[in-house]
């Protein structure tokens, strides 16, 4: 009765929180995988030779390019271009009524193909209209760059692996719940429950170990999560989770538990993309909020200038 009851606590609340994102994100899987793009221009013969979008043209590719007399243009994109993207994809979101560029950023859900091949390739397509002399693989790339920004959600969102943050319902010995749960499993059937931290590295408790070895504050760091995790797999013992602390610190060591999360989410990122520098963004991404995070603790400590206020008003 009393797993009944824990149970009964936990899932019902998670149920209420997820079940409209679920839904969302089952339709919007269904209205991919519907979707019929009708290119309203003709196609230039440069775009209708490549197989794989994600990969760079083969050898043979680029001579059948050749023999088109296409000049391939491998230079960075130059602002005119990026506004050609940009007005390709605006003109297909109004037709297609698409407002956030976030379902195309991968032409895959967890692996699995979202949309037809053929409405892939119709889709670079139409986002590269006006641009012969660049590759569909070009193009693509540009425009997930160009876009990135826009996106919001975590990098398990991009692997196509529903999750849910601050899951209600479980906690640590310390009341606070974690970061993160998979509403999928992970690994072995198992869901995934991942709590960061990230200390300071030269905190005055720190610094002896820190200043011998690397890494050390994130360590003790680890331990602290594991104690307080007992009692979250006890909250969800239904769920069977792998728990996995996620420890950094300000001076920019990892333990070793963030560096196989990191790598095992960076394959599945590769793994549809085709994009092998998958692993560096992430990592980059990860570091820049870092840093971010102590200039933010550097200001906290400054004392307000109110008296200098008048200076921006010059």
């Amino acid at each position: 009765m009393a797993n009944d009851t824990t149970y009964l606590d936990f899932i019902e609340p998670l149920l209420s929180k997820t079940s409209h994102c679920t839904n969302q994100f089952f339709n919007l899987f269904q209205q991919l995988k519907n979707l019929i793009i009708t290119l309203p221009f003709a196609v230039p013969e440069s775009h209708c030779i490549e197989r794989h979008l994600t990969r760079t043209p083969t050898e043979h590719e680029r001579e059948q390019l050749a023999g088109l007399g296409v000049q391939l243009e491998t230079k960075r994109f130059n602002p005119e271009e990026d506004a050609i993207i940009r007005r390709n994809w605006e003109r297909f979101s109004k037709e297609y009524m698409f407002d956030d560029p976030a379902p195309f950023m991968s032409l895959h859900v967890k692996g699995t193909p979202c949309m037809p091949a053929s409405e892939r390739r119709h889709l670079i397509q139409f986002l590269g209209h006006g641009l012969p002399n660049r590759t569909l693989y070009s193009i693509y790339g540009r425009f997930r760059t160009l876009y990135r920004g826009c996106i919001k959600g975590t990098s398990l969102t991009s692997c196509g692996i529903l999750s849910l943050l601050e899951p209600p319902g479980i906690s640590r010995a310390d009341g606070k719940r974690p970061d993160g749960l998979t509403l999928i499993p992970w690994s072995r059937g198992k869901s995934l429950i991942w709590d960061s931290t990230c200390v300071d590295t030269l905190a005055p408790s720190h610094l002896p170990n820190t200043s011998r070895h690397a890494a050390s504050a994130a360590e003790l760091a680890v331990k602290k999560k594991i104690r307080a995790q007992i009692a979250i797999v006890a909250d969800a013992s239904f769920l069977n989770p792998t728990t996995t602390p996620f420890a950094v610190e300000t001076f920019g060591p990892w333990r070793h538990d963030a560096k196989v999360l990191v790598s095992q989410i960076s394959q599945i990122l590769i793994s549809i993309t085709g994009d092998r520098r998958c692993t560096t963004y992430l990592r980059q991404r990860l570091s820049i909020a870092i840093q971010r995070g102590n200039a933010m603790s550097v200001l906290g400590t400054l004392p307000e200038s109110s008296p200098l206020d008048e200076l921006f008003l010059l």
